[in-house]
């Protein structure tokens, strides 16, 4: 019984500490899926990589249509996907998309699908899309990033 208790105590740390790092949302743009965003507080350098996590926030149509095409993403409202971008090579990779409903729930994370689909390798940034100007931001001056 003092082990369940351990337990529980840690992992309610561990819960109360994650409810601390609260995300920093940042609006980049419009498209015509609905809002863009990343978080400034998930900006991370690394040697080659900076990883970033960004929102796109998708409009009813977007979202209805994404139903329609694959219907185990109804009721999406959001994804967030966690990208490494190599900004001295100009690539990028996507390395999880969490889809969410409208009650912050997860609907499909890709996390959960490794190994059921091709992988997808680096791919390069294309300029004038979301994940161009996430990029500009993170790949800029250091001010900008932090």
């Amino acid at each position: 019984m003092k082990i369940v208790a351990f337990i529980s105590t840690c992992l309610m740390v561990l819960a109360v500490a994650q409810a601390g790092a609260a995300a920093e949302w940042v609006k980049l743009g419009e498209t015509k899926w609905g809002t863009f965003h990343y978080d400034k507080s998930s900006v991370k350098r690394g040697e080659r990589f900076v990883t970033v996590t960004s929102k796109q926030m998708l409009n009813p149509e977007m979202a209805a249509a994404m139903a329609e095409a694959l219907p185990n993403l109804a009721g999406v409202t959001y994804a967030l996907a966690h990208d490494a971008i190599d900004c001295e090579k100009g690539i990028y990779k996507q390395n999880s998309v969490v889809y969410y409903d409208g009650n912050d729930r997860v609907i499909h994370d890709t996390e959960r699908t490794k190994g059921q689909y091709k992988e997808i390798g680096p791919r390069l940034i294309p300029a004038d899309t979301p994940i161009g100007w996430l990029a500009e931001t993170v790949c800029g001056d250091d001010e900008k990033a932090h």
